[in-house]
């Protein structure tokens, strides 16, 4: 018997803060380092967070790109269109940017690949990668495979 559990993933900025505590302790006192994360509240709403709930969070550190505001008419009409198209596509998966900026809808999976696989594609492992870039690179690879063996 195997137990199946789903995930449903979330989107979400959050803000992260450092704090410094002293516990005094039979044996001395110990400083401990704690860092809070807050939720925003329609975000902890719609995930149906309790008390005490604990959260699995895949997290890296935003770009710019990830804290502009695209509900904003001057950010819709001048510089989306000039954003890559892959920054479009990673704002939309993330459900980051409204829905009429995203005429596909792409949803962001989790691959598992040996972080020096990606690198030997020329692939930076923390950063978003397309199914598009991911492809064109694995046939880039296989056809210099074929290349290299391929009698003269």
């Amino acid at each position: 018997y195997k137990q199946v559990v789903y995930l449903t993933w979330y989107s979400v900025i959050i803000s992260v803060k450092k704090y410094r505590q002293r516990k005094r302790l039979p044996g001395g006192e110990r400083e401990y380092i704690i860092y809070r994360a807050s939720i925003p509240i329609k975000k902890a709403e719609e995930m149906k967070l309790g008390d005490d709930e604990l959260l699995l969070v895949l997290a890296r550190k935003p770009e710019w790109y990830h804290l502009m505001n695209w509900e904003d008419k001057d950010n819709k009409e001048i510089l989306w269109p000039r954003i890559p198209e892959k920054i479009r596509i990673e704002l939309c998966s993330l459900g980051l940017a409204p829905k009429e900026l995203c005429p596909k809808k792409h949803v962001p999976v989790i691959i598992h690949i040996p972080e020096k696989e990606l690198e030997k594609l020329g692939l930076d492992p923390n950063k978003s990668i397309i199914l598009e870039e991911l492809e064109k690179k694995i046939l880039e690879k296989h056809a210099k495979k074929i290349l290299a063996t391929k009698p003269a």
